[in-house]
């Protein structure tokens, strides 16, 4: 498995592989293995980047342990499985995770944003027909008859008396 897994023949020498040279493992994951091997006696979960012979990058996750057998030789024996598509189906979701935080927060603005024209429209509605409920009271007040009645004092300014009281016209100014 170890040798598919890296993209060597079947029939290679398992022992001829040296794993240490950084070929396969990056080093600083090497000295973190074989650091917690030797200081522990077990690894269990341990998550590394192994590099295949094409240079494909496999995420495994590595369990082993090391012990001194009868004849006195050190053993590491231990696990080693590929999580590749694990781990890319993990990126994958939290990348459409993102995505989805991302379009309700957009959903969220939107709605804000409506609510907000809509009191905008509905505080304009009121000013315009505020507006013109003034221009209609306006055209009907008699106010713009005053306009006329300034102008007429203003021709008269001297015999204003004599034109209130005698004048014609001038008599249906106070009405």
């Amino acid at each position: 498995y170890l040798l598919s897994l890296l993209g060597l023949p079947a029939d290679q020498d398992l022992s001829s592989i040296n794993l240490g040279q950084g070929r396969f493992l990056a080093p600083e994951d090497r000295e973190r293995f074989w650091g917690r091997l030797r200081t522990e006696g077990e690894v269990r979960g341990f998550e590394a980047e192994f590099r295949t012979v094409r240079g494909d990058s496999i995420d495994v996750v590595m369990n082993a342990r090391h012990h001194v057998d009868a004849s006195g030789a050190h053993v590491c024996e231990g696990t080693l499985e590929d999580v590749s598509h694990r781990k890319r189906a993990a990126r994958e979701l939290d990348k459409l995770h993102q995505q989805l935080v991302t379009a309700s927060r957009q959903a969220g603005m939107a709605d804000v944003a409506n609510g907000v024209l809509h009191n905008v429209g509905n505080v304009l509605t009121s000013v315009n027909v505020t507006v013109h409920d003034v221009m209609d009271r306006l055209r009907t007040s008699r106010l713009k008859h005053l306009q006329l009645v300034v102008k007429a004092f203003q021709r008269e300014p001297a015999q204003l008396a004599t034109y209130l009281t005698e004048d014609p016209k001038g008599r249906l100014m106070p009405d």
